[in-house]
């Protein structure tokens, strides 16, 4: 997921949020190594981790996929 489409999906449910505050957002599970980084000029990108995915407990929510 990128901030661009975090960005387009929070002014959905009314919640407008600056890029600056969504790449701060990203940065945190990052740095618990619960997703990679990865940044495509001035786009940041977050895939999940096994990590990340071990903690993900959601009921009726499908899995996420891991890497990218």
């Amino acid at each position: 997921m990128n901030e661009s489409l975090l960005s387009q999906v929070l002014d959905v449910y009314a919640h407008h949020r600056s890029g600056e505050w969504i790449r701060q957002q990203l940065r945190h599970p990052a740095d618990l190594g619960a997703v990679k980084i990865t940044e495509v000029g001035a786009i940041m990108i977050a895939a999940i981790t096994r990590l990340g995915a071990d903690h993900v407990v959601l009921e009726r929510a499908k899995r996420p996929t891991i890497g990218a």
